[in-house]
């Protein structure tokens, strides 16, 4: 007997026959972070996600049928980001055969993808986009470096972890990550496991435990009940038409002789809301999420025609859980189409997942199917909070603009369209002079949402480089919008943004030209001054536009000094 055999033979003995989604980091709680108002939340999810790229590393190549599945955040205790993206080495459908077996006919172990983010922010909210250039276009432009795959493991039953072909879509709660497993590598075709990851180290999971089943499983979903410190699993394989619920009977997710105890079988044609019939498909991922006040809701994603990867119908739905004792149900809450396009951020018959922040906010993960970016990387989306996040924990919420390819695009779920994300932190890696270089957007924008601090102005200009006619946006520390830049003179026409500072290079000779100030002051109408500040203090009011002899105003900072041109009331 092999040591895989051994321990599947073990793990099959802790069945017992009867009766949030998770967030780790230093100082996540016990059964991950909560959501204030799960419904509210979701409602106001993007319908456009902000694209997010990682490096394929030490991956192996996926392709439309060995496909990505499952893709949960994890943030370490650090506050380092990682993805964990699961892969199928099941050739799968008839389908498959016909498009693929010209070059790529067999059937191979499943893998599980561990990618470090290290480029993005470890506060625990948005990641924002790692792919802003201020020269080229987002499907262009590879990820950075150290946004990469740094451990792949292949579950073909050596080095500790068993042999399986299809990792289906998971979730991860309290450092475990839970991973839905069927078709046997070399065995049987007809079985299925629950693989317990401790994932404390994400670079180099542990398996805790595994529990066979004598069915498939392709989706599962776990939380903690907080009432009584049990967890809840559901799985379903298939169409998706049945779900098992399972508890644990004990409290520790690491314990390796962890039971699991049936609990009840949920069928939709059985639910008592016809409109749960009416909205359920076969589902790519399904993830708990808690409640604040601990009603449980299961989030959804799928798409209902997954041969179109632009035009596709990509669908997430969220549900209400039900329990009366034993007996689960769904009541149906709310639902979202996505556009997972301009640029490619995924499939909802791909991979993804939801997540919680340390603020509450409700995010979800999109994936493609394959690694089919700039230099074979894999293109994700993150789905955040059309608001953002404006609770302070996340220095890129104080001041950006959001503009949108539609009138009140932000609440549009019958016919979604892009939205471009300006966040005042990522400037510099962007080209806010002229939005014909951000993938077109100068002739695009019809409606907008934005923040910044009480004060402080966010100004659109018409032409490129500051120029032309000026809409002028005051911020008062609120999340505010405009659904129809037609009735400002502003619809299809913003082709470049101010807000905050213009800041040169660190350590370049500026020479402040009088012609340029003033054509920048005229642009603006400002009522007030416009100075000139170095990091070392130096400072330079320019209230009157005219040197001593009408030239320039320059500059000289000393080495790796920033010279900053700033409006003041």
């Amino acid at each position: 007997m092999t040591i895989a055999q051994r321990h599947r033979a073990r793990m099959m003995a802790l069945i017992v026959a009867g009766a949030g989604v998770g967030v780790a980091g230093a100082d996540a709680p016990i059964g991950g972070y909560t959501v204030g108002d799960v419904v509210t939340e979701y409602n106001r999810l993007a319908h456009h996600p902000d694209p997010i790229s990682i490096n394929i590393g030490v991956g192996q190549d996926a392709n439309l049928c060995k496909h990505y599945q499952g893709l949960c955040r994890y943030d370490a205790a650090d506050g380092t980001p990682y993805f964990f993206i699961s892969r199928s080495g099941h050739h799968g459908s008839a389908a498959c055969f016909i498009a693929q077996c010209s070059f790529d006919c067999s059937d191979d172990p499943g893998e599980l993808l561990v990618a470090r983010l290290g480029s993005r922010p470890r506060h625990g909210e948005r990641l924002r986009s790692n792919l802003l250039s201020p020269d080229q276009s987002f499907g262009s432009t590879p990820p950075p470096a150290e946004d990469v795959v740094v451990t792949s493991i292949v579950f073909d039953g050596t080095g500790g972890f068993p042999g399986w072909m299809h990792l289906g879509g998971m979730q991860l709660v309290d450092d475990v990550l839970v991973i839905p497993m069927e078709r046997e590598w070399q065995g049987s075709s007809d079985i299925g496991s629950l693989l317990f990851l401790d994932v404390s180290a994400p670079a180099s999971p542990v398996v805790v435990n595994e529990v066979i089943f004598p069915e498939r499983m392709g989706v599962v979903a776990i939380t903690r009940d907080p009432s009584f410190g049990h967890y809840l699993i559901a799985f379903t394989g298939g169409d998706s038409q049945t779900i098992n619920w399972y508890e644990t009977i004990g409290t520790d997710l690491k314990d390796p002789m962890l039971q699991l105890v049936y609990v009840d079988t949920w069928n939709v044609g059985g639910t008592a809301d016809p409109n749960v019939i009416d909205r359920w498909e076969k589902w790519q991922t399904m993830n708990f999420v808690r409640q604040t006040d601990g009603t449980l809701f299961m989030a959804m994603t799928d798409n209902t025609d997954p041969e179109d990867d632009d035009d596709g119908k990509h669908w997430s739905r969220l549900f209400r859980v039900t329990r009366n004792v034993n007996n689960f149900d769904f009541v149906y809450e709310a639902e979202q189409k996505l556009k997972l396009d301009d640029p490619r951020m995924g499939n909802a018959a791909a991979a993804g997942g939801f997540h919680v922040t340390p603020s509450g906010q409700l995010i979800l993960y999109t994936g493609e199917h394959d690694n089919g970016g700039p230099d074979d990387c894999i293109r994700c989306g993150e789905v955040r909070s059309y608001n953002v996040s404006t609770t302070g924990v996340d220095p890129s919420s104080d001041t950006w603009i959001e503009l949108y390819n539609d009138d009140t695009g932000w609440n549009d779920n019958a016919n979604p369209d892009k939205s471009l994300m300006l966040d005042l932190i990522d400037v510099a890696s962007e080209n806010w002079w002229d939005l014909d270089d951000e993938d077109g957007w100068g002739d695009e924008p019809d409606s907008l949402r934005f923040r910044a601090p009480a004060g402080q102005q966010v100004l659109l200009f018409k032409d490129q480089n500051l120029n032309g006619a000026v809409l002028r946006l005051t911020g008062d520390g609120s999340v505010q919008s405009i659904s129809r830049l037609d009735d400002y003179g502003f619809g299809d026409s913003i082709h470049s943004v101010f807000a905050g500072m213009l800041t040169t290079p660190p350590g370049t000779l500026l020479n402040v030209y009088l012609p340029i100030l003033t054509q920048f002051r005229a642009s603006l109408n400002y009522q007030g001054q416009m100075g000139v500040t170095l990091t070392s203090g130096t400072y330079l009011i320019l209230s009157e536009l005219a040197g001593p002899t009408g030239d320039a105003w320059v500059i000289r900072p000393a080495p790796n000094s920033t010279v900053e041109i700033t409006t003041f009331p």
